[in-house]
């Protein structure tokens, strides 16, 4: 999955001509999704929000 932006054209054609299948993403939906994510994160683990956006940029 790639997130739609300014050069997705050339990266799309690129993959799917080495016969990758690509899926484009919307950025403001990916955006959610992640947030969704972290809230996942925070409320199972039992941490604070802060806590999660450390674990994953640092990690990422």
């Amino acid at each position: 999955m790639i997130e739609a932006c300014d050069a997705w054209q050339p990266v799309y054609d690129w993959l799917t001509e080495k016969g990758i299948d690509v899926k484009l993403a919307h950025p403001h939906k990916t955006r959610i999704i992640a947030e969704v994510k972290m809230k996942w994160i925070v409320r199972k683990c039992g941490l604070s929000l802060w806590e999660t956006k450390k674990m994953i940029f640092h990690y990422h």
